[in-house]
């Protein structure tokens, strides 16, 4: 089938260069009105008297991360690509917030996001960040191929996320003597082997909850005629064996995902047995077992507390034997122990994590949207805050804050007025949102 001529390709450069020519040399009109966007401004001759812009976008806008990366959920961990709109996730302040938007990305350049202390998560080049940096401290948004820029001065730092909203669970174990047992329990037996007389005494008053008590003295390398505590109970064994925890030492997933209470309670009877906070309110968890002690250090990070872990050998008489698992962070009242607890403390001086950066290749990456007002979400095992977009309202208000010549139309179908006041609110002042709520 033939087609006539009169649709045929057109060069419309044709003459271009005649024609920047002249308008080089006679002026049509001023620059418009100044925009936040110095690419558009520049390109574009600012906004330009009586034109009409009309800006449109969708959720994520490519922002997004690696497509496997893991995040929190009521339900526990789900990679972010296994995620779907109505889903629930977690927010900045530990609530659970819905998946509004979701996109997918191919092929896309990705940066590996390491954290001060120690963790790290991939994350599309153009993926946001809530961030502070040195040299002024103001809360901004920006995305990971602008910070991978910055420098060791002015290195940037995400905001602190709080203790994550769990619903309660029933647990058949109570927690803290869970934790006792995991500190200093015997792998194949009830039995918790401890010179102090208050773990002691718990652990005696847990035991007849189940069954008969007996008490005998024994020697370890680590204690000076430690008291080996024995519950007999077939029913509290079988509890232990429902769980799989004879033989084989970990954190139940149950008890991850407990309330925050109950997860302190777990961490309180960790640090009372193989726990130790210095004078200036360091804590510090040692464990040969690398599971537990990983597991250990995504509990306190649920609790939205940073925390470092390091390996070393492990030593016996000088022999080395294996590897320890050092854990260390700050946290008041993570235990029950007098001695231990009057030394406990939060964070003061360095409670944020900072970012690092650098290029980690291609990889098909994922973007949601929350409805949480903060946008911001929690990633990793490492809970680690991160932001999505809300790219479209930040170009009108920021258009019509730096020049209220421009008039502004701004429609969303997703948040409310007052929602939207909130937001306004935080952009103006520089105050993060959560703050002001």
């Amino acid at each position: 089938k033939s087609y006539p001529d009169v649709d045929a390709p057109v060069n419309i450069f044709e003459g271009l260069f005649e024609k920047i020519q002249e308008i080089g040399n006679n002026p049509r009109e001023e620059l418009g009105l100044e925009t936040p966007y110095p690419s558009f401004n520049r390109f574009y001759g600012h906004l330009r008297p009586a034109n009409l812009y009309a800006v449109a976008s969708r959720a994520g806008q490519g922002k997004a991360l690696e497509e496997n990366e893991l995040i929190p959920t009521p339900n526990g961990f789900v990679k972010i690509k296994d995620l779907q709109i109505g889903d629930e996730v977690f927010a900045v302040d530990g609530t659970p917030t819905k998946v509004l938007g979701k996109a997918s990305w191919p092929d896309r350049d990705i940066y590996k996001v390491t954290t001060s202390d120690g963790h790290s998560v991939l994350a599309d080049a153009a993926h946001e960040w809530l961030v502070q940096r040195r040299w002024d401290y103001k809360w901004e948004i920006r995305d990971t191929k602008f910070l991978s820029t910055s420098t060791l001065r002015d290195r940037p730092r995400i905001p602190l996320h709080k203790a994550v909203k769990y619903p309660h669970k029933v647990l058949p174990i109570s927690p803290y003597e869970l934790g006792m047992w995991l500190g200093d329990g015997h792998s194949s037996a009830l039995v918790l082997t401890n010179i102090d007389d208050f773990l002691i005494k718990r652990w005696e008053k847990f035991g007849k909850r189940y069954g008969l008590n007996t008490s005998k003295l024994g020697m370890s390398y680590r204690l000076k005629n430690p008291r080996k505590h024995i519950i007999k109970s077939n029913k509290l064994r079988k509890t232990f064996e429902a769980l799989n925890l004879i033989n084989n030492k970990h954190i139940p997933d149950i008890y991850m995902m407990g309330t925050v209470r109950q997860r302190m309670e777990l961490l309180r009877g960790l640090i009372d047995t193989d726990g130790f906070i210095e004078k200036d309110g360091t804590v510090e968890f040692c464990s040969v077992k690398e599971k537990l002690a990983y597991q250990v250090l995504e509990l306190i990070h649920s609790l939205g507390v940073k925390a470092s872990i390091s390996k070393s050998h492990a030593k016996i008489y000088g022999k080395i034997c294996g590897f320890r698992y050092r854990i260390r962070f700050y946290l008041k009242n993570c235990a029950k122990l007098s001695r231990k607890n009057k030394n406990s403390r939060n964070s003061e001086k360095y409670p944020h994590r900072y970012l690092g950066f650098e290029k980690a290749g291609k990889a098909n990456t994922v973007c949601i949207e929350v409805a949480h007002p903060s946008h911001l979400f929690l990633c990793t095992k490492a809970y680690i805050p991160t932001h999505n977009s809300s790219w479209l309202s930040d170009i009108a208000f920021g258009c019509h804050q730096i020049n209220p010549k421009i008039q502004v139309l701004y429609l969303d179908t997703e948040m409310s007025f007052d929602e939207q006041v909130f937001r306004r609110a935080a952009a103006i002042s520089g105050v993060p949102l959560w703050y002001i709520e």
